[in-house]
C-alpha cells in the first residue's frame, strides 16, 4: 500500500498548527461562565475574547501600550478603562493589529481576536463587535480568572 508522503510546506503548516497544543497542553486555565462585568462608576468596560484560533500564550493584548492580558480560545476578560480614546494592540511575534476606539463612561464594548492568512502570512486582527451579538458570544465562553 503507498502512503501520500507530505510535502515539506504540508509538514511545516501542520506543525505550526499543532505547535500551540505542545506548548500550552500542561497549561492549567480556570474560568467560569457568565456575563462580564459591568462598568465600575466613571469607567467603560471592554470585553475581548478569542472564539477559536489563537495562539494562546503568545498572542499579546495591549491597551494604550499597556500588556493587559493574552488570548486564549474560548474565553473571554475584560478591562476598565477610563472614558475618551484608546489604542488597542493585539500582537504575535512582529505582526501587530493596531485599532482605535473611544469609549463612554458605562458603556460596554466587545471586540473579537482572530488569526486571518496562512503560515506565511498569519496575523492577528481585531474586530469590534456588535454589542448584542458580543453578549451572545460571550454567554458561552469561559471568563478568564487569573
Amino acid at each position: 500500500m503507498h502512503r501520500p508522503h507530505l510535502s515539506r510546506l504540508q509538514f511545516l503548516s501542520l506543525l505550526f498548527l499543532a505547535a500551540p497544543a505542545l506548548i500550552t497542553g500542561c497549561r492549567t486555565t480556570h474560568g467560569t461562565a457568565g456575563p462580564p462585568p459591568v462598568p465600575q462608576p466613571g469607567k467603560a468596560v471592554i470585553v475581548f475574547y478569542a472564539v477559536h484560533g489563537g495562539t494562546h500564550n503568545i498572542d499579546k493584548l495591549k491597551v494604550d501600550g499597556q500588556f493587559i492580558h493574552r488570548f486564549s480560545p474560548g474565553y473571554y476578560f475584560s478591562a476598565q478603562v477610563n472614558p475618551g480614546a484608546h489604542r488597542l494592540t493585539h500582537g504575535i511575534g512582529v505582526r501587530w493589529d493596531n485599532k482605535d476606539i473611544h469609549v463612554q463612561a458605562g458603556q460596554t464594548y466587545y471586540v473579537c481576536s482572530e488569526i486571518t492568512g496562512n503560515l506565511l502570512t498569519f496575523g492577528p486582527r481585531l474586530i469590534f463587535v456588535d454589542p448584542m451579538e458580543g453578549r451572545e458570544v460571550v454567554h458561552k465562553l469561559r471568563r478568564w480568572e487569573d
